[in-house]
């Protein structure tokens, strides 16, 4: 769900993902590598939504395997 929500050029939606998954998207998440990408601008956070910058979109495989260790 976090690999294709990231894909997508909404994201991923807070909300609908703790509803289904009973837990924050970010409690799924290396934290460590969420902070970098936030930082380098490569991940946004805003609102209800968590999805890839522009940057972001052309390494999407990647990004998705450092969030997901």
């Amino acid at each position: 769900a976090i690999m294709l929500g990231l894909r997508t050029t909404q994201g991923i939606n807070r909300s609908r993902f703790s509803q289904q998954f009973g837990v924050p998207v970010e409690d799924r998440l290396d934290r460590e590598q969420y902070e970098l990408l936030l930082e380098s601008g490569h991940l946004v956070s805003g609102g209800n939504r968590l999805r890839l910058s522009e940057d972001g979109i052309s390494e999407a495989d990647q990004i998705a395997l450092r969030l997901l260790r």
